[in-house]
């Protein structure tokens, strides 16, 4: 779990936030079309360079193209035996590499494949190291993983497990690990993975209790958070530097392929305090919804009166950042400029929809992009289109915009 912010820092990011000029902002262009099919999930859009682009449903199970009018539907992979590929019953994600081509990583065989721009399957080879698949898995959900110019794999590190230092019954209590996984760039040719940089990720919070009936004897306990996944989000760009946004103080980390790294002085943003009345009414609101959970669980045979299952143990006041984090986890987009579009979790300008800040390869906001309400971004497309992405009930549909 991430500690609540520095106040000092904070309060000085604050005024800079009221200080600093802000970047004018500009309504996104009119949206042109939309596409004749939905998604369960989208995990990953990307545009090829011929204006079509690639759509990955790892819960509907489907890969598939869609041409630059949004009126062509291709299947590349499904379930059905009409696709090139079975897709499977797992998910599975793809990266961009050189040329339009695509690798597909399937969590069921923890391996890649090659696919290339008509959507043929090649060959397939191997992570650089066995049982990273789930972390470079979450790294194209909430990171930005790619393989760089130098055949190199950036992705999220496996973090280092909740466990118990002391793993017997001891008269102290155990601590939990770090709130940072590693960032590392990995060799498919001499296995090696190399660390370069600690990437602050609050996805699971947990505890250390007592075991019921064995003093002295502790283990780690779940517990569910109250706010949507966050921390320092990260991209790899097409010359292979990688990207950070700070979540302590919004302000850009650039860590080139050779190693150099730089920073960008901190960007403006609307911090907002949460009071600790706000924070119980979170708490409150969330422990209702678990208590829902439990009671509607199928009770077991021969239960005993009155029996019902716990409720999943929820975060505690301390425990929630005293400041609205100012990203979510898997917002920020790359567009074919170069340019990183980040829609800040908390902003005063905003009206009716998402408000992107469209950051600089200098961290500099350039300008702001008011997005139609109920809209978000998915991926962009060569040519200065972009891929917006809504929800209709239970499925998710696409459009496509001009970027001005």
């Amino acid at each position: 779990m991430l500690r609540p912010l520095i106040a000092i820092a904070l309060t000085t990011a604050a005024v800079q936030a009221q200080t600093t000029p802000r970047a004018p902002i500009r309504p996104l262009g009119a949206i042109i079309a939309k596409a004749p099919v939905t998604f369960d999930t989208l995990i990953n859009v990307r545009g090829l360079s011929d204006g079509r682009i690639v759509v990955n449903d790892a819960v509907g199970f489907k890969l598939i193209t869609l041409d630059s009018t949004f009126t062509k539907v291709t299947v590349w992979s499904d379930t059905t035996a009409n696709s090139k590929r079975n897709y499977g019953t797992q998910p599975a994600v793809i990266m961009p590499v050189a040329a339009d081509s695509s690798v597909l990583l399937e969590l069921r065989t923890q391996a890649f494949t090659t696919i290339d721009p008509q959507g043929n399957f090649g060959r397939v080879f191997a992570m650089p190291k066995a049982g990273d698949g789930t972390a470079v898995a979450l790294s194209t959900m909430y990171g930005g993983a790619g393989i760089d110019p130098q055949g190199r794999l950036v992705h999220f590190g496996n973090p280092t497990p909740i466990a118990i230092r002391n793993p017997g019954c001891g008269p102290t209590k155990p601590a939990l690990t770090a709130d940072s996984v590693p960032l590392v760039r990995a060799n498919f040719e001499s296995r090696t993975v190399d660390t370069i940089a600690r990437i602050r990720f609050s996805f699971m919070t947990a505890d250390i209790v007592e075991n019921p009936g064995q003093p002295g004897c502790w283990q780690w306990r779940q517990k569910v958070d109250v706010l949507p996944v966050y921390g320092d989000q990260w991209m790899l760009l097409t010359d292979g530097t990688v990207a950070i946004v700070r979540q302590h103080d919004y302000h850009m980390d650039w860590i080139a392929p050779d190693g150099t790294r730089t920073s960008s002085p901190k960007m403006p943003f609307d911090w907002r305090a949460i009071s600790v009345e706000e924070k119980q009414r979170m708490i409150d609101s969330v422990v209702r919804i678990q208590d829902s959970i439990a009671a509607a669980r199928p009770k077991p045979p021969n239960a005993p009166p009155g029996f019902k299952f716990p409720s999943r143990p929820v975060v505690s006041p301390a425990e929630i950042p005293d400041f609205i984090p100012p990203t979510r986890l898997g917002s920020m987009k790359l567009d074919s400029e170069g340019n990183l579009w980040i829609p800040p979790t908390t902003t005063r300008d905003a009206r009716g929809g998402l408000l992107y800040d469209v950051v600089n390869r200098k961290g500099e906001v350039i300008e702001r992009v008011q997005l139609p309400a109920g809209r978000a971004i998915a991926g962009f497309v060569p040519g200065g289109r972009v891929v917006l992405r809504s929800r209709e009930g239970n499925t998710i549909t696409i459009e496509l915009a001009k970027i001005r």
